[in-house]
């Protein structure tokens, strides 16, 4: 065997010398010809030429648009909310809500169907008919909602809340006639409260349920969901809150005291907020309601010791938005009330001074009558924006205040979120997503259109932005995508600088095209501290 092996072993010699020689002439072969050998230059690499059908916006600016909705009307008798799916025109000047209620109480509804309010359409002489803020709407109808019946004012009610809370940022629905109260179907002094979603649209049920339930309000009290009015971090503006509050007697004076009760109870205080006073401790007698002298309504009185002034400012709030929480809260809850006068010791507020306003701004009431819409601008409503960590691995969602009127600015909330975070959130981690010193004149435009938002930067923020990392500059950029895909209707965003789309801002991402949301990138305060 191992003979054979030897005879094997050298008949493979010549074979591995023969393969040893012919590597040896290839080697010698390349070795002669290397200097004649030259480098090709690598090919130019071009990218791929993306266009959008969007021009770089000149002015800031939102579309009219249209959106399927679901409506909720009436069968035919009027006992049970039917649906409808219609697309519906969203008009630039108004919200979403307010633009599905136009529709809603609009004479033509869907073959088989009734409308939900006959005859009845929004308060064209209010300024708001509709405000959503922070999950509540209010809606103001004509003086028209007057003349239905209790049982077809109850499902209007129903019809107008159910279409309210499609929506997916509303939870609860005040209605009111020419902005007051109407008080409920049975008695005129029990107020209707906050309505939630119905879960059945079961009219004649719901109506049942709801006369025995006020049939035994003697006996087991009111038990109503209402709204009230509560500082908002910062102090400047009050944001709604709903709570559902059981009244042992359904007299004025006492929904009143336990309304003040509820107020100063410390249940709505929410972190960088200023806190609201024990107003009932500070309650001299009872509250008063009292006809008005142009008997166009009722009007509540509030005396308060005059050390409530003292109490405020230890709590940090104001006088002024105490007053606004007081008359928004009370003349939409306590039926057919205009307004609201308050003393303090003898002393009738007639003036509120620059000093005692949140916003530094002087406000007087004839008669000292102080009425909602003195209120109105300082309502507000949440929204939320992405905070990069000091890190710059993550976005965490923050919650901002913003005045009604500026709530649904797509520049109003990358305003907020270029300011960067508050003093309490940038101890817990949190930093500006926006370039240093970057002014509201960097943001050049932005313009809403079909499911797009297009945003025009300057020159002067991408230049700035090659001072970033690349993750400072991706979290910029997704902090605004992010902020403005908050806004329901908005799907994509594009960049432009200046007149025209770049390739990159920063020389780190391809800027060109849609940027859709990113939600791996964001994580709520409480993950991202997990």
């Amino acid at each position: 065997m191992r003979a054979d092996r030897a005879k094997e072993r050298r008949g493979s010699a010549p074979k591995r010398w023969r393969l040893i020689c012919l590597c040896v002439a290839v080697a010698l072969a390349l070795g002669g010809c290397a200097g004649q050998l030259t480098e090709r230059p690598a090919p130019e690499a071009v990218l791929p030429d993306i266009q959008i059908a969007y021009a770089s916006p000149v002015k800031d600016s939102i579309e009219d648009r249209t959106m399927p909705a679901v409506l909720h009307y009436l069968n035919q008798n009027g006992s049970n909310l039917r649906t409808g799916v219609l697309d519906v025109q969203v008009r630039s000047s108004e919200s979403e809500a307010q633009a599905l209620l136009r529709t809603l109480l609009a004479e033509k509804v869907p073959d088989g169907l009734q409308p939900a309010a006959p005859g009845v359409a929004l308060d064209k002489d209010t300024d708001r008919p509709v405000v959503v803020a922070s999950g509540v709407a209010t809606v103001s109808l004509t003086s028209a909602a007057r003349v239905l019946s209790p049982k077809a004012f109850f499902a209007a009610r129903m019809a107008i809340t159910n279409t309210l809370t499609e929506l997916p940022d509303i939870t609860a629905v005040n209605v009111l006639i020419e902005g007051r109260e109407p008080g409920t179907v049975l008695n005129a002094t029990y107020p209707s409260g906050t309505m939630y979603r119905q879960a059945t649209g079961d009219v004649d049920t719901l109506w049942r349920q709801l006369e025995v339930q006020q049939e035994q309000v003697t006996r087991q009290g009111l038990a109503k969901a209402m709204t009230i009015y509560a500082p908002a971090p910062g102090g400047a503006l009050m944001v709604p809150r709903v709570r559902n509050m059981t009244f042992a007697s359904v007299d004025p004076a006492a929904l009143i005291a336990d309304t003040l009760a509820e107020m100063g109870a410390g249940g709505l205080q929410v972190p960088e907020a200023p806190g609201i006073p024990a107003l009932l401790d500070y309650l001299m007698g009872q509250p008063e309601l009292l006809a008005d002298t142009d008997g166009s309504g009722q009007l509540i009185r509030l005396t308060f010791l005059p050390t409530l002034e003292q109490a405020l400012r230890q709590t940090g709030l104001s006088k002024g938005l105490l007053c606004a929480m007081l008359t928004q809260t009370l003349t939409r809850f306590v039926p057919n009330v205009r307004g609201l006068q308050v003393r303090l010791g003898t002393e009738l507020i007639e003036i509120l001074a620059v000093e005692e306003m949140p916003d530094a701004q002087s406000m007087e009431f004839d008669g000292g009558i102080m009425l909602p819409s003195h209120f109105d601008k300082y309502v507000g409503a949440a929204c939320r924006i992405p905070l990069p960590t000091a890190d710059a691995q993550r976005l965490i969602w923050v919650t901002r205040v913003l005045p009604l009127a500026k709530a649904a600015s797509p520049r109003a909330r990358l305003d907020a979120l270029f300011k960067g975070p508050t003093a309490r959130e940038a101890q817990q981690g949190l930093t500006g997503a926006a370039p240093e010193n970057t002014s509201e004149t960097d943001l050049q435009a932005i313009q809403l259109i079909d499911d797009v938002a297009l945003v025009r930067l300057s020159a002067r923020m991408a230049k700035r932005c090659e001072e970033m990392s690349a993750d400072q500059v991706r979290n910029l950029v997704y902090a605004i995508v992010d902020t403005l895909t908050e806004m329901r209707h908005v799907r994509r965003v594009a960049f432009f600088v200046e007149e025209r789309q770049q390739p990159s801002i920063g020389g780190v991402l391809e800027m060109r095209g849609f940027f859709l949301r990113n939600p791996g990138l964001t994580q709520t305060l409480s993950d991202g501290e997990n």
